[in-house]
């Protein structure tokens, strides 16, 4: 290994604590959970709008505005909605995490009995919302029961043709048989032969008849069975849609139940990372901050809350110092006001002429001066890490 790649190596393993582990997490969990709120009201979206579509179509009428209206006042109560529920789990995270407080007490049960309603709630509708969004049986069965229709109403044309020349024959031999038997009614006993003929007809037509019933029997049987066979088919169909369906509903759920999940994740995490980032850097900075608030007060004391300017003449240290001993619990104030003019001077707020110090920046300026102040001093709080 050479030194370029053990400098690499080295940052690399010097980025590894808490905040260069979690920090890239914690920005991508936060952004999720947006993304999550945009899923929530996607999904829910199913389950309202349709109800106030019928509503409005009902009290208001027409289907564009009816349309409109009920697009509209869904998406503005669901985005109400997620703001809210985001703001009370943030809540919610914030006093368990920041202030400690698992223990069980009114407060704490009040909330949690908040948050636990409105999360359920958020689950009813995204869980309601998918299961509408994902459930295409209803329109598969409507379109199966229509094909159905179609298709026998097909099948009993075709076989209606074909039993047709049967029927038209049966009638057409009927006639006729009613014909001779009025001729052998009409014709005398005495006239064998001629009613033997007639006879013999009437019983050849009525054999015809028979047959071309039996055929007819035949064709009707074969329609039955393949309407059978077609119902079948579409009960098949039918229940494949419904399987479809239910697993669709199955995944879409999971997914319901991942982007909340990732919305109540996402937010407990940056309470956490916040809290946790501000534990590990509190010893570090706090000490920072306390020594700029005391010189920012010196400031105000010094300048007068802003009444003097550029170019007056301020106290002399040992005053300041006596002040500070006087009236504060800083200990070694004559160190203290020994650095804060060095500090000041270095920054330009004040000069030293002769034995005398004075303002050399306005009031504003100092202060601002005075809030940069702490990242000249981390430079040389490193130095000494």
């Amino acid at each position: 290994m050479d030194l370029n790649e053990y400098d690499k190596l080295r940052q690399k393993i010097k980025n590894k604590d808490f905040e260069g582990k979690n920090k890239p997490l914690d920005k991508w969990l936060y952004r999720t959970s947006y993304l999550g709120n945009i899923g929530s009201i996607f999904f829910a979206f199913f389950l309202l709008y349709p109800a106030l579509y019928r509503s409005f179509l009902v009290n208001v009428g027409g289907d564009t505005l009816s349309t409109l209206l009920a697009g509209g006042f869904t998406i503005i109560f669901l985005v109400i909605f997620e703001v809210v529920k985001r703001y009370l789990i943030r809540n919610f995270f914030h006093d368990l995490i920041w202030l400690h407080d698992f223990s069980i007490k009114p407060k704490t049960a009040g909330w949690m009995t908040l948050v636990v309603c409105i999360v359920a709630t958020s689950f009813y509708f995204s869980i309601s919302g998918s299961k509408n969004f994902a459930t295409t049986f209803l329109y598969d069965f409507e379109e199966t029961q229509i094909e159905m229709v179609d298709e026998k109403d097909s099948l009993r044309t075709v076989y209606k043709q074909r039993k047709q020349p049967y029927i038209r024959e049966n009638e057409d031999l009927r006639e006729v048989n009613r014909t001779l038997r009025e001729r052998l009614a009409e014709t005398p006993l005495n006239y064998l032969t001629a009613r033997r003929e007639y006879q013999q007809s009437i019983n050849d037509n009525v054999a015809v008849i028979e047959r071309n019933q039996e055929r007819i029997n035949e064709i009707e049987d074969e329609f039955i069975r393949e309407k059978n066979r077609l119902e079948t088919r579409y009960e098949q169909v039918r229940q494949e849609d419904i399987t479809h369906d239910f697993y669709t509903m199955v995944l879409f759920i999971i997914i319901v139940i991942i982007n909340e999940s990732l919305i109540i994740l996402g937010i407990y995490f940056r309470e956490y990372y916040e809290n946790k980032l501000y534990n590990i850097n509190k010893n570090k900075f706090e000490r920072i901050y306390r020594l700029r608030d005391k010189y920012k007060t010196l400031i105000r004391f010094l300048y007068n809350e802003g009444k003097l300017g550029i170019g007056d003449k301020l106290m002399g240290a040992q005053t300041l110092k006596e002040i500070i001993e006087d009236k504060t619990n800083i200990r070694h104030p004559q160190k203290f006001v020994k650095d804060f003019f060095v500090n000041t001077e270095k920054l330009g707020i004040f000069v030293v002429e002769g034995k005398r110090r004075y303002i050399n920046i306005s009031y504003n300026d100092a202060l601002l001066l005075i809030d940069e102040f702490d990242d000249a001093f981390r430079v040389f709080d490193d130095l000494n890490n």
